[in-house]
């Protein structure tokens, strides 16, 4: 019993510790002509997934925060050949507005956004959140426990439950002998 609740401690420990680690970046691919796609971030300072896309003539690449004005976000948007064709920030947001779907907010000058003419060609487009009005929360996702917290939490409980299986284990097998 005790060689298979150490293997049972010790393999929720590492299912922990795979979660306390950073995820990696996401890739999303954008098809011509299939609407906005949405993503979520964590709040200031945290990155954005990479957007890759082709283009056969020329397009425009848009970018905006759609739900809750206040984001703005550091776009990078790169050539297949490695050239940088857009590093810099998304216009100055107002506070406190809410827009129902993308095309509102990108008309709505309270919501930062922008828009990226490029030729024919294949880019990927990414960068980070540069500030934030929700202070962690971003898009989404708020509301949920961080992966570090998950772990530190998750092997709290692992340590508790072991400490009670042993102090019970101790108690049926009755007063040790002096």
């Amino acid at each position: 019993m005790r060689k298979s609740l150490s293997r049972v401690v010790a393999v929720m420990a590492l299912a922990m510790a795979a979660q306390a680690l950073p995820a990696r970046a996401q890739t999303i691919d954008l098809a011509l002509g299939a609407g906005y796609q949405s993503f979520d971030f964590g709040g200031q300072g945290s990155g954005l997934p990479t957007f890759s896309f082709s283009l056969a003539g020329p397009g425009t690449f848009s970018i905006v925060d759609s739900y809750l004005s206040g984001d703005q976000f550091r776009i990078n948007v790169t050539s297949s050949t490695g050239v940088t064709i857009f590093s810099g920030l998304t216009s100055t947001p107002a506070l406190g507005s809410y827009a129902g779907s993308a095309l509102d907010a990108l008309q709505n000058p309270a919501f930062s956004s922008a828009q990226i003419h490029l030729s024919a060609g294949t880019y990927t487009a990414g960068g980070f959140a540069e500030s934030s009005a929700a202070a962690g929360a971003g898009g989404a996702s708020g509301g949920a426990p961080s992966p570090e917290i998950n772990a530190i939490l998750g092997l709290a409980l692992a340590g508790g439950t072991v400490t009670f299986l042993r102090r019970r284990r101790r108690e049926q097998s009755g007063p040790a002998a002096a």
